[in-house]
């Protein structure tokens, strides 16, 4: 009897060890997946250190007090520090000052009948780019400051013009205008005077990648959805076929692209604009079917997002273009929300541009490097 006795204590005092320690492994010996959760929201801090963003206002009514129908564009005039947001549908051009307050609008009756995008050229005078309409062609409106009309450019008698149609403009730092079309895998450049200079066109293979090629050869050409140049003269085509953006430098030599096609997160569905942030050393990337704005690095690297869909402030409900203020502000049009959006946006430790990406290399004696000008 004496010996079961002790042998149900010995039981018990096992039993009672086994519970001590796995109660001391808890609380003393941090398990795997403990230190993995830690690491985590390492992580996650680190991340919130480097980003944020905060939703500075939101633009929902034009100067009259009416609310906004679809805005559809947008461009900066960086000298005022002036906000201008087309107001899809009846052409409207929306103005709002430095404090984002609508000041003024410009309508029909100026020769401003179907904008589609807007740019300012450095003398101040504003390029607005028309899909045409019934007795008129495709064409840029120039008019300056005060809203004046300067000088008409039509797209008439531009060579192979068929079946193009406006969509995005940006001027380069010489000057050179380049137009996107609706559809069209070609973007047009104009000199500064607004004289035809040739057709650009990205050939790609497998893919979307970049693949230069000779011009007694044939191959796929992307289709490009918008254009940005930054302030080094550099230009940026975006393609929302491939979900990459295509980078030249101003004298059409392929640098590099970035951009991954895919639902999750970190990938491009249907991008439809871009906007440089020289100052945050970051790329921009609106996502209309993501909902979501992009940011990459100066070396094309993702780097965060934010949006989503939504309807409140900070949300999205298929955004279309987006551009950066002169004091750094981030405005997105939110077409369906029927409003534009203000966000200030903090990043840092954000890399330099790298040389081996942002400057041409050397092309070897067996290859023909080919610019997007000549296909």
């Amino acid at each position: 009897m004496n010996k079961v006795m002790m042998l149900l204590v010995l039981v018990r005092w096992q039993r009672s060890a086994v519970f001590l320690c796995l109660i001391l492994s808890m609380f003393c010996v941090s398990p795997a997946w403990v230190l993995a959760d830690e690491d985590a929201k390492g992580a996650d801090a680190a991340a919130r250190e480097e980003f944020s963003y905060e939703v500075v206002t939101v633009l929902t009514t034009d100067d009259r007090g009416d609310h906004l129908r679809m805005p559809s564009g947008l461009f900066f005039d960086s000298r005022a520090d002036e906000l201008y947001v087309l107001n899809g549908g009846d052409g409207q051009i929306i103005v709002y000052g430095p404090d984002f307050f609508p000041q003024e609008s410009l309508g029909k009756g100026r020769g401003i009948n179907t904008p589609v995008d807007g740019v300012f050229t450095s003398e101040g005078n504003i390029l607005i780019p028309q899909s045409g309409g019934p007795g008129q062609s495709p064409r840029l409106t120039m008019i300056n400051s005060a809203f004046l009309p300067v000088k008409e450019i039509s797209l008439a008698g531009v060579p192979d013009i068929t079946n193009f149609f406006p969509a995005h403009i940006a001027v380069g730092k010489d000057g050179a205008i380049y137009l996107t079309g609706l559809e069209s895998s070609r973007v047009l450049m104009l000199s500064a005077d607004g004289s035809f200079s040739r057709w650009l066109m990205v050939p790609v293979g497998s893919g979307g990648v970049y693949q230069a090629y000779g011009a007694d050869q044939q191959g796929k050409t992307a289709k490009i959805r918008n254009v940005a140049v930054d302030s080094l003269g550099n230009l940026f085509l975006l393609s929302e076929e491939t979900s990459k953006t295509y980078v030249f430098d101003p004298q059409g030599n392929y640098l590099f692209a970035f951009g991954t096609k895919g639902g999750a997160e970190g990938k491009l569905s249907r991008p439809r604009a871009l906007a440089i942030d020289e100052k945050n050393k970051c790329i921009y990337v609106v996502d209309y079917m993501r909902h979501t704005v992009l940011i990459y690095d100066f070396t094309g690297a993702f780097r965060f997002e934010f949006g989503g869909l939504g309807w409140s402030a900070g949300w999205f409900n298929y955004p279309v273009d987006i551009v950066v203020g002169r004091q750094g502000q981030v405005v997105v049009a939110d077409l369906f929300n029927q409003r534009a959006q203000v966000f200030g946006v903090t990043v840092s430790d954000f890399p330099e541009r790298p040389s081996t990406l942002w400057q041409a290399q050397p092309v070897k004696s067996d290859q023909q490097q080919v610019s997007p000008e000549n296909p």
